[in-house]
């Protein structure tokens, strides 16, 4: 799915400003991050018996640390509100170091549940309520 996966990483380019990129696309199961039409990163959805999305996310090594994964997370969590999913579910190793500082980070808040090999983050999505006013 990623450039990074099919050869190289997708390198930055210099040149790049902020205006050129990336471009966030979202489908039915999925918000893509690309940049020159390569895709840098991806958050991919399924649902699962219990009405939550379990949420995978990706982000090409050479693109880490510049908000991606957090804007992806984001989006993701749009989507699933205006799907009125009642949760989204990130599992990882629990050694991964990144995923709290991405949750929390992102303005999101959730369950962690830490087991001896995987975390879990269990993010609420609370539907939008719209003012009288």
């Amino acid at each position: 799915m990623l450039a990074a996966a099919e050869h190289e990483p997708a390198v930055p380019d210099p040149d790049t400003t902020v205006d050129e990129g990336p471009v966030f696309t979202t489908s039915e199961t999925a918000v893509t991050a690309t940049v020159a039409g390569r895709t840098i990163g991806a958050a991919t959805w399924t649902p699962d018996e219990e009405g939550a999305w379990l949420l995978e996310l990706e982000v090409d090594p050479a693109w880490r640390r510049r908000s991606i994964g957090s804007k992806l997370l984001l989006e993701a969590t749009r989507a699933a509100r205006t799907s009125n999913v009642s949760e989204v579910v990130v599992r990882t190793a629990a050694d991964n170091s990144a995923v709290l500082p991405l949750v929390l980070g992102s303005g999101l808040r959730g369950r962690i549940r830490m087991g001896t090999d995987d975390l879990t983050v269990r993010i609420p999505i609370t539907p939008l309520v719209r003012s009288a006013y």
